[in-house]
């Protein structure tokens, strides 16, 4: 595990078409794809699934990618039980050995309960094509799973099928000129 600074994060993102919010709206690095992503996957959870079941399907959205990095909404918060070195920068690297770690800490974060968006954090496949919703609304609305990549949703809703798990696909058509640039829901 290792801090991502500004700097990192910023080019990472503009490379993959993740939009992070202006400083001076106030909403924290929400981040999106946009265009919206090619892929949606909607996971549906209910009381009695926690934690096992959030335990299986994070897991199968981790196994999509061989590493990931963490951007917290807000920031990182002492409570927590991943910190970076630094508490300033806006991201954790977790290579393919800390993907367990990174794992625990969503599971612990959901545990703990998850406060109205000063809690939300999003997992970012390191090849950026995919972001994890993990927000305060994912209990009442579902997680979401953006992804840029179909053989990926593909396999993940395969997956997602042998779980038995209740979920939803919403797929955008591929980019184009006549696509809006509303951010990560649809069309504009």
């Amino acid at each position: 595990m290792r801090d991502i600074n500004e700097t990192e994060l910023t080019r990472f993102c503009e490379a993959h078409s993740i939009s992070i919010p202006d400083a001076s709206l106030g909403i924290g690095r929400q981040l999106t794809f946009v265009p919206a992503p090619l892929r949606t996957v909607v996971v549906h959870f209910s009381k009695p699934d926690v934690p096992c079941y959030l335990r299986e399907v994070l897991q199968l959205v981790l196994s999509l990618a061989s590493a990931w990095i963490l951007v917290p909404r807000f920031g990182f918060f002492d409570c927590w039980n991943v910190r970076p070195a630094n508490p300033q920068v806006p991201g954790l690297w977790f290579s393919r050995a800390d993907k367990p770690r990174l794992l625990d800490f969503l599971l612990i974060h959901m545990e703990r309960g998850l406060q109205p968006s000063g809690d939300d954090v999003y997992p970012v496949a390191a090849g950026g094509d995919i972001i994890l919703n993990y927000d305060h609304h994912f209990m009442a609305d579902g997680l979401d799973v953006w992804i840029n990549d179909v053989k990926k949703a593909g396999k993940l809703i395969q997956a997602m099928n042998r779980l038995g798990a209740e979920f939803e696909v919403f797929f955008w058509p591929p980019r184009d000129s006549t696509r809006g640039t509303s951010g990560g829901t649809g069309p504009a």
